[in-house]
C-alpha cells in the first residue's frame, strides 16, 4: 500500500481526530552553483513529503477548545512507524487549547491549476542550461563587471491535496531561484547582490536585471551620500518587493483577532494623504504569480478579493478559521497581489 493509502487509513481510524488534511509535495529540483562562472556544484534533488494537519476537538469542564498539530512523513515510513508518529500528534493536539472552530464538512470544486513554464515541465535541466546561456550572454554584454558568484535552482513540482471530506486536487508548477554577486571596479571592489524568484522564465527579465544590477556595482564606485536635508523620493524596483507588507499585515484576520491592525475595515487608511488612492488586490490565481494557492489550509477554495479600495479596507483576509472567530465571509489568506496604477508613470514622477 502507498505511504499517502497508509496515512489516510490510520487518520481514519482516530475518532478523536475531528477533520485532518494532507498536502503532498514532490519535487524534483536542479541545482548549480557558479564561483567566478566556473562549475563549483551540480546536483539534482528529489524528494516526496506529506504534510499532515489533524484536528480534534477538546472537552474540558464544559469548556469546548480546538488542537491541532501538523507533521510530516517522508515517503519511506514503514506503516509502525506511521501509526506511532499519528498516536503522538493526537496525544499533543489533545494538550493544546485553541478557541473552539468548526471545521468544513463539504465537497468543492476547484479552479484550474497553477501554469507551469513549458520548458521546466518538459525538462527542468535544458531550463538550467537555458538561464545559464541567457546569463553568459548578458555578462558578454558588460565586459566591465564580473560574476562573482551565482546559485540557480530550477524545481518541478508536483502538488496535491487530500482531507478527510474527500476533497483532493493535484497540480503541476515551477519555481526559478536566482541568486548572483557582480563586481566592478579595478580591484572589484564594488559589488550588487540580486536575488530572483519567479515562476516563468521570461519573469526573470534577465536582460534588463542585468543592466540594471552591473550599472548598480559600476556608479557605487563614484556614488556620493547626498548633503543631509529633505528630498522628495521615488520607489522602484526592489524596493517595492516589502512596500506593501505593512497594509497586508495590518489587513489580516490575525491582526484584528489579537486586536493589533493598526487600521479599521471601512475606513480610510490615509486620511489627510494627497494625490493617487491605494487600490490592493489578492489574486490567487495570476498568471505567474509566486504564490499560487487553490485553497487555504482547511481545503476551501480560494478566490480573487479586493482588500484595500481607494484608500479603504473593503476586507480583512481571513482563511475558514478566522472567518468564524471574527464572524466574517471568508476570503481566503492574501497571495499574489496586484496594485492599480497612479496618475503618472515613472519617468513622469522623476522628471517632476
Amino acid at each position: 500500500m502507498k505511504t499517502i493509502e497508509l496515512i489516510k487509513k490510520h487518520l481514519n481510524t482516530r475518532n478523536e481526530i475531528k477533520f485532518w488534511t494532507i498536502n503532498t509535495e514532490k519535487n524534483n529540483r536542479h541545482e548549480i552553483y557558479l564561483i567566478f562562472n566556473e562549475d563549483e556544484n551540480l546536483r539534482v534533488v528529489n524528494s516526496t513529503n506529506h504534510y499532515v494537519s489533524i484536528y480534534i476537538q477538546n472537552v474540558n469542564n464544559a469548556e469546548k477548545t480546538t488542537g491541532n498539530v501538523s507533521f510530516c512523513f517522508s515517503d519511506y515510513e514503514s506503516e509502525s512507524e506511521i501509526i506511532k508518529i499519528i498516536n503522538d500528534a493526537v496525544l499533543s493536539a489533545a494538550l493544546i487549547e485553541n478557541e473552539y472552530h468548526d471545521f468544513p464538512n463539504e465537497e468543492f470544486n476547484y479552479s484550474p491549476a497553477a501554469e507551469i513554464d513549458p520548458l521546466i515541465a518538459s525538462d527542468p535541466m535544458k531550463a538550467v542550461d537555458k538561464v545559464r546561456e541567457d546569463i553568459n550572454q548578458c555578462l558578454d554584454e558588460h565586459p566591465d563587471v564580473k560574476l562573482s558568484s551565482l546559485e540557480l535552482f530550477i524545481s518541478k513540482n508536483e502538488s496535491s491535496y487530500f482531507d478527510k471530506n474527500n476533497n483532493s486536487y493535484s497540480y503541476c508548477d515551477g519555481n526559478i531561484f536566482l541568486e548572483f554577486n557582480l563586481l566592478a571596479g579595478l580591484n572589484q571592489e564594488s559589488e550588487s547582490f540580486c536575488i530572483r524568484n519567479e515562476k516563468l522564465i521570461n519573469n526573470l527579465n534577465l536582460r534588463a536585471v542585468f543592466s540594471e544590477h552591473a550599472a548598480y556595482a559600476k556608479e557605487n564606485l563614484t556614488a556620493q551620500l547626498p548633503v543631509s536635508g529633505k528630498y522628495n523620493v521615488v520607489l522602484g524596483g526592489e524596493a517595492l518587493d516589502s512596500f506593501f507588507d505593512f497594509f497586508l499585515t495590518h489587513s489580516s484576520a490575525d491582526a484584528f483577532y489579537n486586536e493589533y491592525s493598526a487600521i479599521k475595515i471601512d475606513e480610510n487608511i490615509f486620511p489627510e494623504s494627497s494625490g493617487d488612492t491605494l487600490t490592493i488586490i489578492s489574486n490567487p490565481h495570476l498568471k505567474g504569480g509566486t504564490a499560487f494557492q487553490l485553497s487555504d489550509d482547511y481545503g476551501v477554495p480560494m478566490k480573487k478579493f479586493t482588500v484595500i479600495k481607494e484608500n479603504i479596507l473593503k476586507s480583512i483576509a481571513a482563511d475558514f478559521r478566522y472567518s468564524q472567530y471574527l464572524k466574517i465571509d471568508f476570503t481566503g489568506n492574501i497571495s499574489n497581489i496586484e496594485v492599480l496604477p497612479g496618475s503618472m508613470d515613472f519617468d513622469s514622477m522623476i522628471r517632476s
